[in-house]
């Protein structure tokens, strides 16, 4: 069976032009090595080994978990193990049986090892699925002949469909949509009933009191998730944004769209009075280093550090020949294929349909001239571009946003901001930018955005002057709300920065000097244990609400 994606080697590497044997491997390897290449991976091996000895001895804990406790090892980001080994010792789960599940990679296999989890189990090539997963495949995609059929099946233990399989297929395939009639979706349905088949077996088998996990997405984890949680085992999402860990419990169907670390509408609406302006001077705070690029996560980067040239209104109408009395909307766009289920998406049935209808429905409300922004991320994510996808040449008030162009500059530009889920939804209110959302998202319900309940209101206001009836103060004050919950921390905090995910190998210069409070450690072990044990839901919510003063996050300078 052939794999579906091929391996994407780097422009710098040489290609294996002579075949794949390990002697071959062995000669390429060779071929890449140069003294700096090979210092590098010296020191490197070096930094590893004395965290992940920091991180071992972090685990060790006097606490007793009864009970298995699988825990999923495959993300082999250090963030991960350096999260995981401050719950191992919460709940001691070093004193339990923990069975580790990675992937069949040396490096993750050692790192398993390293933090002194015993049965380490890898994880099988779904990709060489057997003829009965083919058979299930065919069954599954028997009558489809649009992604309607396909998001109308139904799948083993009832799991949705939408965040499970289609989004999975999308992340596979970087398309704008599910291709019902191509072999390579046909390849993922099968490679996903081969994963859900190991999954079931895998927990049948561990029979594990807890399940850990660093994602919720895709067919492995959102699996996982899902299947542990309907055969009645707590799940713990152990995800972290921003270099804080924002733990999730996953505990009913509904939670598998709902996995952002917030707060519930309700705790948003009793944030004590006296806390509230403490807690919009901190998320302004954050706001003001993030808009001047100063925050390393991705994101942050993309949207903001590397895009400089400032445009103002003039600049914009000139490109684009339009009126400058006109008021401008702008439509920021996510990306095509990375989850769009994730938050709940209900009215589209995914962001190229999205796209289509809003472009359809903008065509005719030339009342106003629209903007189209690509998702900030889309040339790291790669596959499909905004500008190859929709073409605006026939339509004089709709324009795309020049990727040079400084993103702050364009937003104050502009008169009005229209997203799906994207975090410009906090950003642009706390701009004084009236705000609307396409669908529902992960802060749709919480005062600072226009949120029309259906797809067919959407389009209709699309058409109207609907930031009329925003209260931009309100809306202000609200995001900036919000935005505590989401991008700062508990003041105690300071010094415990573990730095974001996206940053990879220099975590390792990173996490020595955090993990050296020891009395921060200590705390964030401590608030771990009790909110595992408590009816919270969210992590990092829990803290916020317990807390009397924030500061920001991932703020580089």
């Amino acid at each position: 069976m052939k794999t579906i994606l091929a391996r994407r080697r780097s422009a710098t590497k040489p290609p294996f032009i002579f075949g794949r044997t390990n002697a071959i491997r062995v000669f390429n390897r060779l071929m890449e090595c140069s003294p700096q290449r090979l210092w590098y991976a010296f020191r490197l091996k070096a930094k590893k080994e004395k965290v992940f000895r920091l991180l071992r001895n972090l685990s060790i804990s006097s606490q007793q978990f009864e009970g298995p406790v699988l825990i999923d090892c495959s993300f082999n980001v250090v963030g991960f193990f350096a999260r995981l080994a401050m719950f191992r010792s919460a709940l001691g789960l070093t004193n339990s049986n923990e069975i580790a599940v990675v992937r069949n990679v040396e490096a993750n296999i050692w790192s398993a090892k390293s933090l002194g989890i015993a049965d380490v189990r890898a994880l099988p090539d779904f990709t060489k699925y057997g003829k009965e997963a083919e058979g299930r495949a065919r069954a599954f995609m028997d009558g489809v002949q649009s992604t309607a059929d396909f998001l109308s099946k139904k799948l083993p233990y009832e799991m949705p469909v939408d965040v499970i399989l289609y989004d999975g297929v999308l992340k596979l395939t970087k398309k704008h949509t599910v291709d019902v009639t191509s072999k390579e979706t046909f390849q993922c349905v099968a490679m996903a009933f081969e994963t859900f088949d190991y999954v079931e077996k895998l927990l049948k088998e561990s029979s594990p009191s807890l399940v850990v996990v660093s994602h919720a997405a895709h067919f492995y984890y959102a699996s996982l998730c899902f299947i542990a949680m309907k055969m009645g085992i707590p799940v713990v999402l152990a995800t972290s944004l921003y270099g804080m860990s924002k733990f999730v419990k996953i505990r009913q169907p509904e939670d598998l769209y709902n996995y952002v670390d917030r707060p519930t509408p309700e705790q948003f609406g009793r944030v004590d009075t006296n806390l509230q302006e403490k807690m919009e001077s901190a998320a302004w705070n954050y706001l003001s280093h993030r808009f001047t690029g100063k925050t390393n996560d991705i994101g942050g980067i993309y949207a903001y550090a590397k895009r400089n040239e400032v445009v103002g209104r003039q600049e914009i109408c000139e490109r684009f020949n339009w009126d400058v009395g006109k008021p401008i909307q702008i439509i920021y766009m996510a990306n095509w294929f990375d989850f769009p289920h994730t938050y709940g998406m209900s009215q589209f049935e995914d962001i190229y349909d999205y796209a289509l209808a809003t472009l359809a429905t903008i065509e005719e409300a030339t009342h106003t001239n629209w903007l189209l922004k690509a998702h900030p991320c889309e040339d790291w994510y790669k596959g499909c571009l905004l500008e190859d996808m929709i073409n605006t040449d026939h339509l004089p008030h709709v324009g795309i946003v020049d990727k040079a162009w400084d993103s702050v500059s364009v937003l104050k530009a502009v008169d009005t901001v229209v997203t799906i889920h994207g975090t410009i939804g906090i950003e642009a209110p706390a701009l004084n930018k009236p705000t609307m959302v396409g669908d529902v998202g992960w802060y749709h319900d919480y005062g600072f955005v226009h949120y029309p309940k259906t797809r067919e209101e959407y389009l209709r206001c699309l058409k109207t002057e609907w930031w009329r009836e925003v209260d931009i103060e309100h809306s202000r004050k609200q995001a900036l709300r919000f935005a505590c919950f989401h991008f700062c921390r508990p003041v105690w905090e300071k010094g415990l920065d573990i730095g974001d995910d996206t940053l990879l190998d220099a975590l390792y210069d990173i996490l020595p000097g955090a993990l050296s409070h020891r009395d921060l450690v200590q705390r964030e072990v401590e608030n771990m244990r009790e909110w595992f044990y408590s009816e919270a839901r969210c992590f990092h919510t829990f803290k916020i609400l317990k807390a009397d003063d924030f500061i920001v996050s991932n703020v580089t300078s």
